[in-house]
């Protein structure tokens, strides 16, 4: 059993502590066949002939990717996708809390947990407190 990485027609086996970079337009594929657990760690880098305004646009085409909503008819969505993208890039960690970001939910109203409702007070003269 081995891990393999193929890209294109070309395959190799991974081998500890080594580095590898590819193009990632190529189809590719990275294979496990051992029992053990392997990690990829994946970095975006840019081809250095790449004009300023071409990264602009190929990130653009990557973050529609991520999140769909940029690409709206609708201005709210697109300034609510807007500041997703703002937030994912500079805390990357919530990106593992997709929930706090759900476009979907914008405008609706909540559901209520029936499990922690709030039991009324009895009328009396006791602390009203704010507003009462």
């Amino acid at each position: 059993k081995r891990c393999k990485l193929t890209i294109g027609d070309e395959e190799r086996e991974w081998q500890e502590g080594e580095i590898s970079v590819f193009d990632t337009s190529v189809i590719h594929e990275a294979v496990n066949e051992t029992d053990e657990t392997r990690y990829i760690l994946m970095m975006r880098l840019w081809h250095p002939d790449l004009t300023e305004v071409e990264q602009q646009a190929l990130q653009f085409t990557y973050d529609c990717l991520e999140v769909p909503e940029l690409t709206s008819d609708d201005p709210g969505m697109v300034f609510m996708a807007e500041q997703r993208v703002k937030m994912l890039r500079s805390v990357p960690e919530l990106l593992t809390n997709e929930a706090v970001f759900d476009t979907e939910l914008i405008g609706k109203k909540k559901k209520k947990d029936k499990k922690y409702k709030k039991k009324k007070k009895k009328s009396g003269t006791a602390g009203k407190g704010f507003g009462a």
